[in-house]
């Protein structure tokens, strides 16, 4: 029933970006650029990563232009933690696949624009410590994974928390 579900999650979503673009007026771009990061999430979620990356991709080079566009503004606080949030969803499929250094570039990017108190902070520590362990730079991969437990305690969920964990326990 779950995998049924996400298939037509899928299909729902592509179906809404199918009709945004054969619209006449055009859909809003933040509209595409929402439904094809939401697609993103279902993609990821049932393991086809390299579509669920083309989505965030599609994503946040929208998000990245309107930063572009709109300068700092009110709105550009939030505009960059959404960019922050998707390089994050990037790095961690990235890792999931052993690719290591676009994995690293989407982590920068992710440091670049999250907010110093996002509880995403705390999951990019833990792929920080990650990356370390895959250097077999174990200080660093140990010391990453405290920063990111401690965020975690702080201000973060349960995920954030299993993820510190994660970083911590790792059988390096």
């Amino acid at each position: 029933a779950a995998a049924y579900a996400n298939d037509e999650a899928v299909a729902g979503f592509t179906m809404a970006l199918e009709a945004a673009g054969r619209s006449a007026a055009g859909a809003a771009p933040k509209v595409v650029a929402v439904l094809a990061e939401r697609r993103g999430d279902i993609r990821a979620l049932i393991g086809e990563y390299e579509a669920a990356l083309a989505d965030y991709r599609s994503a946040i080079e929208y998000y990245l232009t309107q930063l572009k566009e709109d300068g700092e503004s009110p709105a550009s606080a939030g505009q960059r933690a959404v960019v922050g949030t998707v390089a994050i969803k990037m790095a961690r499929l990235h890792s999931f696949q052993g690719q290591i250094d676009p994995a690293r570039q989407k982590l920068a990017l992710a440091f670049k624009y999250l907010p110093s108190d996002s509880p995403d902070i705390s999951s990019a520590w833990s792929l920080k410590a990650a990356s370390y362990i895959w250097d077999t730079d174990i200080p660093a991969a140990a010391e990453a994974g405290k920063r990111a437990l401690q965020i975690a305690r702080e201000q973060g969920s349960f995920l954030q928390l299993g993820e510190a964990y994660q970083a911590l326990t790792h059988p390096a």
